[in-house]
């Protein structure tokens, strides 16, 4: 979604409003998560691919840094 990144092994699943840690403490984490996503349809109205910089950037500084112009130091 954010940096064009398609290789499989480097993108993980995103919540979009920054509700991971509460969810999966809900769902589980790892593959119980992934399986909540499948027996779900895979709703796509809080979730989005990320690779996995862009999705630890966006929890470290609230938004990657490809989705602004200032660089993060």
């Amino acid at each position: 979604k954010c940096c064009q990144e398609a290789c499989p092994k480097f993108l993980t699943i995103d919540h979009i409003d920054g509700s991971g840690a509460k969810h999966r403490k809900i769902t589980g984490h790892g593959t119980r998560f992934y399986w909540w996503l499948k027996r779900n349809n895979y709703p796509q109205d809080n979730f989005q691919i990320l690779c996995f910089n862009c999705n630890c950037a966006k929890r470290t500084y609230e938004r990657c840094p490809h989705q602004t112009k200032e660089t993060i130091d």
